[in-house]
């Protein structure tokens, strides 16, 4: 790679990790708004997974016979296992009332299940 291409990925880096943090704000800071945010999050995941459920049940219904069934079945299978994984988070953080220390591990987890739902989302408009 060049140097140039090095230069513009060192600086596109370094503005995204500008973004999403703030320098000035302390560490308790930032776990009190991220667990607040981890809170809010974890609220809505029924909801999430209702609708999953649901948008897998009328794709599989009118999708039937146009798309390639194996596909079908991958897709429908792996939104539903997300789904799952949200009615887990939701328990444990909601109803278990698991401490939420604002982990980034626990806001990293939430956002790769979201994150997946939305690309699979987006894959069958694909198809």
């Amino acid at each position: 790679m060049n140097v140039r291409k090095t230069r513009s990925l060192t600086a596109f880096w370094y503005w995204l990790s500008r973004f999403w943090t703030d320098p000035d704000a302390t560490s308790e800071l930032a776990n009190y708004y991220r667990a607040r945010q981890i809170d809010s999050l974890s609220r809505q995941l029924p909801l999430a997974s209702s609708a999953t459920v649901l948008i897998v049940i009328l794709c599989s219904f009118f999708a039937n016979g146009l798309i390639n069934s194996d596909f079908m079945i991958a897709w429908s299978l792996s939104l539903l296992i997300i789904a799952a994984g949200d009615v887990i988070a939701w328990y444990l953080l909601v109803k278990r009332k698991i401490e939420n220390t604002g982990s980034k591990r626990v806001q990293f987890l939430l956002a790769l299940m979201l994150g997946l739902a939305a690309v699979l989302y987006a894959q069958m408009t694909t198809v």
